[in-house]
């Protein structure tokens, strides 16, 4: 991975950075043969590592308002996928781990954090993605197109209380069989 960073004469931090990447298959997705509440899984010997590029633009702000410190980054991101490992139920209706040729997942993710009067925290996450399966054209099974984490918290000398609110859009898709 090569990545850049450039500090801004507004104390902008603007970041970019490229990758590659590969996965081995894990044993049980490659040599698993199981039966367990009424779903079968077949081993696939034959299952190639992934192999992957990543690239991601972003920057980060630090500011203040009205003496609470606020945290602001913002950035874009692609992943394109060679050979991923997805399961995939069989005409049998047995599971298997199987390769997609190709696969892309992109899109937008910001954040943003504070605390007020040093005592009471925010933190929000917003992340969008458009994940594809690009020799099917369709979007990847089992993907969330919205993820959105949120968290409360107040401190007090040494002790912490905090509550989290997590939400996940619908599948897009899914294995139909």
């Amino acid at each position: 991975k090569l990545g850049l960073s450039y500090i801004s004469p507004w104390d902008i931090n603007f970041r970019a950075s490229a990758g590659r990447g590969f996965r081995s298959p894990a044993i049980a997705e490659r040599y698993s043969s199981v039966s367990y509440s009424g779903f079968v899984v077949t081993q696939n010997p034959h299952l190639l590592a992934e192999k992957s590029w990543s690239y991601e633009f972003g920057f980060n702000y630090d500011f203040t308002i009205i003496e609470s410190p606020w945290y602001i980054d913002i950035s874009v991101f692609q992943n394109d996928m060679q050979d991923l490992i997805e399961p995939t139920f069989l005409e049998n209706g047995e599971i298997r781990f199987d390769n997609i040729t190709r696969a892309r997942i992109r899109g937008v993710e910001a954040n943003l954090k504070t605390m007020f009067f040093g005592v009471l925290g925010f933190e929000t996450s917003l992340t969008y993605m458009d994940p594809r399966d690009i020799t099917l054209g369709e979007p990847l099974k089992y993907r969330s197109e919205y993820l959105w984490y949120n968290r409360f918290y107040i401190t007090a000398g040494d002790f912490e209380i905090q509550v989290d609110y997590r939400y996940k859009s619908e599948f897009q898709r899914i294995d139909d069989r």
